[in-house]
């Protein structure tokens, strides 16, 4: 049963109903009772990845007005507060994703130019809503995207008020170039969140690749692309000098991190406890890594979460100037009874670097900390640390 559910991820393989599932759905008995015609606050967007090249594209939105309606899709500030998975679900549960089919290269219409405004917008953009029905509940479990639990298809979608975006980023967005150069200049400008949400809407890119993204490709793609304008200046950087510990938890994930003193590679061992929300059975990993000239494939076995924890060390590494090889190891427990998303993995390792480190001279004294920390069979799968028992040029300095 365990590897069943890990496979399924609520796709009902097993014939039987989702507990998972039903979980969630018990949630969403918080939205209001929403009218076809309302007004409300949109902090977002989400493009569907089923049916390409026919997406479906939605704004996303409560029933009602409120400037502060920003917090509904914000992941870092999530984080910041420490909200648990109930209040997150709170949040995102009032979002209602008004929807409709929309080919990934068609001719500018208003639910897309709209769209668009809303993914730019420097705050929640007040919008009028007609729908065709009342919207109806539709949970669905997704490892990459924070959860939604509403939608409906919409007749039409109307702006009521001038939408304000950033100066900065109106240039970089109007600008002719490839979307890699797009997202390398708004990065530092804008929050990863919303660099992802320009992406899906189909505004980076030169003018004849425009087209729109599924939310769930735009998250990994803005992380990868991220990564890659900062890894460039990090290989040229000099080693850490010590094997550096880092550790951090949130709503059961927890996160210890290694960096040792030796050019960039990068490996993510993760491990699902009993009873955690893929792994109803016994105990289940994954792992995926890179070496010093990175992958060519996608990371398929630790899917977007790999892209996230790769982000999140590349800018500690930026920040410090400094260039190691890097172990990520993440053990789930049963607090994590519903996945929420990537963002949960790239803000808690985030979160890893705002403390101080443990020091180890060597790389015995450091692994001996770990297994003092962390209870998942991971050295003897590691890729890295066979690796480490190679020689290395510096050994014959």
């Amino acid at each position: 049963m365990n590897s069943l559910c890990v496979r399924c991820k609520g796709k009902g393989l097993c014939g039987k109903p989702c507990k998972i599932l039903a979980a969630a759905r018990a949630s969403v008995a918080s939205v209001r009772n929403v009218k076809e015609h309302f007004s409300g606050s949109s902090p977002g967007v989400f493009v569907g990845h089923y049916g390409y090249p026919r997406l479906s594209l939605g704004i996303l939105s409560p029933a009602f007005i409120d400037e502060r309606a920003w917090i509904l899709d914000a992941p870092e500030f999530w984080y910041d507060k420490k909200y648990p998975i109930e209040r997150i679900l709170q949040n995102r549960y009032q979002l209602i994703n008004s929807r409709r089919p929309t080919k990934v290269k068609s001719p500018p219409n208003r639910l897309v130019e709209t769209a668009q405004e809303i993914a730019l917008a420097r705050k929640p953009v007040e919008s009028e809503f007609m729908l065709k029905k009342k919207p109806r509940v539709a949970v669905r479990l997704d490892t990459h995207n924070a959860p939604l639990g509403s939608v409906a298809e919409v007749k039409r979608v109307r702006i009521t008020e001038n939408v304000k975006i950033r100066g900065k980023v109106d240039y970089i967005v109007s600008d002719d170039l490839k979307a890699e150069e797009q997202i390398n200049k708004l990065y530092g400008v804008i929050d990863v969140n919303q660099i992802q949400r320009i992406l899906s809407v189909g505004l980076l890119g030169e003018k004849s690749q425009k087209k729109l993204v599924p939310t769930r490709w735009s998250i990994t793609a803005t992380d990868d692309i991220v990564f890659r304008g900062l890894i460039k200046d990090i290989r040229r950087r000099p080693f850490v000098n010590d094997y550096l510990l880092f550790e951090n938890e949130y709503l059961g994930n927890h996160f210890v991190i290694l960096l040792m003193p030796r050019q960039w590679s990068f490996e993510v061992i993760e491990a699902w406890r009993p009873n955690s929300f893929w792994s109803q059975g016994g105990l289940q990993i994954a792992q995926d890594y890179e070496s010093f000239f990175g992958r060519k494939t996608y990371a398929s076995s630790v899917t977007g979460g790999y892209y996230a924890a790769r982000l999140a060390v590349a800018e500690y590494l930026a920040k410090i100037r400094r260039q190691a090889s890097v172990l990520v190891l993440r053990e789930i427990s049963s607090r994590y009874w519903l996945p929420l998303g990537v963002w949960v993995v790239r803000e808690t390792v985030r979160g890893c670097f705002s403390s101080r480190p443990m020091r180890f001279a060597t790389l015995e004294d450091a692994t001996s900390e770990i297994k003092q920390r962390i209870h998942i069979p991971w050295q003897r799968r590691s890729w890295l640390l066979r690796e480490l028992k190679q020689k290395t040029i510096k050994d014959y300095k």
